[in-house]
């Protein structure tokens, strides 16, 4: 029997062969390079796993060299050695929260910054103010009879979930005001519709959570080795709103500000 069934397995095989292959889509998008640096840095931190970490440091160089733009912004599409298509609100939002996570992981304050560059980026190319929402084009696209505006997260979150949580991440690191006051009013656009299809908006609603959550910062300051043994307690909490600095001393961070070395972790 067994016999049989491999023999229909290779005729099946053969004609099959004979049929047009479907096309495959390989591609990259930057926005799920975003996710992806998200996912290793989080997994880096949490399992104390440096092979994690590493990966997502060679996802930003990948991007870095290949992706962004000498203005800062980014190209929304790699493949065939190729960067295309302008970048969405999505490839800005979504990598500026990786790179978020990437500082929680690593330390490396660079990566915040850029983090910061990005959200610039949004912040001046898909805002609109008079509707508080951030559209899914940018303004140097081409002209489009309407710009989208999506608030419903579908397999990926949604790019205003996405920018309102980038948003609050400049807030809790920088104390920038305007960018809690623009997540704010994203999350009071949505409202409506958060409240009659709450589990479709759960980027949103984390973006809700995270305004109404006290402002905790926990600094680990020192080399790698130093910061090790108190990063290792860190990571069995949950901490999802919390400013982790996780870093050398130094900076211009304001949960950096007057204070020292490893010899005096601190946490607010």
């Amino acid at each position: 029997m067994h016999a049989r069934v491999e023999q229909v397995r290779a005729r099946l095989l053969e004609a099959r062969e004979q049929r047009t292959q479907p096309g495959t889509d390989d591609k990259i998008l930057t926005s799920w390079n975003g996710l992806a640096l998200a996912a290793f840095a989080d997994a880096a931190r949490v399992l104390g796993e440096p092979r994690y970490l590493e990966m997502a440091r060679r996802n930003v160089e990948f991007v870095t060299r290949e992706l962004r733009l000498p203005d800062g912004t980014l190209r929304h599409t790699f493949k065939d050695g190729q960067a295309r298509v302008e970048g969405l609100l999505e490839d800005h939002a979504l990598y500026g929260l990786g790179l978020v996570a990437l500082f929680q992981a690593g330390g490396d304050l660079s990566h915040l910054e850029w983090a910061q560059e990005l959200w610039t980026v949004v912040r001046r190319d898909f805002w609109n103010e008079e509707a508080g929402v951030f559209h899914s084009t940018g303004g140097q696209a081409e002209t489009l009879l309407s710009r989208q505006v999506q608030g419903f997260d579908s397999a990926v979150l949604s790019d205003n979930a996405a920018a309102a949580l980038l948003a609050l991440w400049m807030h809790r690191y920088f104390a920038d005001q305007e960018a809690e006051a623009i997540a704010r009013r994203t999350v009071q656009s949505f409202r409506t519709d958060m409240q009659a299809a709450p589990s479709g908006f759960g980027g949103l609603w984390r973006a809700a959570a995270f305004l109404q959550a006290p402002h905790t910062e926990v600094a680990i300051l020192g080399t790698a080795p130093e910061r090790a043994a108190l990063e290792r307690v860190a990571a069995r909490f949950a901490l999802p709103f919390t400013a982790l600095a996780f870093t050398e001393p130094g900076g211009r961070l304001p949960v950096l500000e007057e204070r020292g070395g490893a010899e005096r972790p601190m946490s607010a």
